[in-house]
């Protein structure tokens, strides 16, 4: 049974499972895993910055 990265997380011996089975597993692309995690923080910089703006009335 393959095991999933939020359960490797918990467990170290679990984590090295992970790695081993994931080890052939194809490169991802680093430049769009770079742009997808620029746009989740951008959208949270606006997001709380909407939010802290409606703290101040």
């Amino acid at each position: 049974m393959m095991t999933n990265l939020k359960e490797a997380q918990r467990d170290p011996e679990k984590m090295k499972q992970f790695i081993k089975e994931h080890k052939k597993d194809a490169p991802g692309d680093e430049e769009k895993l770079e742009a997808t995690l620029r746009s989740a923080v951008q959208g949270r910089k606006k997001s709380a910055q909407e939010t802290s703006s409606q703290d101040s009335s």
